[in-house]
């Protein structure tokens, strides 16, 4: 499966790091509406591993501190 995470996304998830899923309600989120049957996607355990191994990845390439 391949996923296309914009900035905003990047941003989303990082705060929602950052504040243990308490910085924002989840319908407002960027994410709220990736949906693997009716689960978004971020609130999918092995996914939101990914997701994070992913941003550090990427941030790391392009010389950022990240999640």
């Amino acid at each position: 499966m391949r996923l296309h995470v914009s900035k905003e996304m990047v941003k989303d998830f990082k705060a929602c790091c950052d504040t243990g899923g308490l910085g924002q309600l989840c319908t407002e989120c960027s994410w709220f509406n990736v949906k693997i049957g009716a689960a978004t996607v971020c609130c999918i355990k092995g996914l939101r591993k990914e997701i994070r191994r992913q941003i550090e990845k990427n941030g790391k390439e392009e010389g950022e501190n990240n999640v």
